[in-house]
């Protein structure tokens, strides 16, 4: 399944509104670029909400499979993935 797919299992489970706004990588970037620099300029001790780590994370095309551990371990799903977030 696709980081999209988990992402809305998530909202969805937690009755939460699908994420369905975007912006540009460049912008939300540079914004992460911002919020670090001013963080840092205070002192800000806490974890930031947007950094360019977290947006190069989000922004990457990812996919989740089992088929590492159905090969080599031989396990068999249960439950498919995105259910057993319910």
């Amino acid at each position: 399944f696709t980081q999209r797919q988990l992402l809305d299992a998530l909202a969805d489970a937690a009755k939460e509104p699908r994420v369905t706004r975007r912006i540009s990588y460049t912008l939300a970037f540079t914004v992460g670029l911002m919020v670090e620099s001013v963080g840092k300029m205070l002192g800000v001790k806490r974890n930031l909400r947007i950094t360019r780590h977290g947006v190069s994370l989000i922004a990457s095309a990812l996919r989740y499979s089992s088929e590492k551990a159905r090969k080599e371990l031989g396990w068999v799903p249960t439950t498919p993935p995105l259910e057993g977030l319910r």
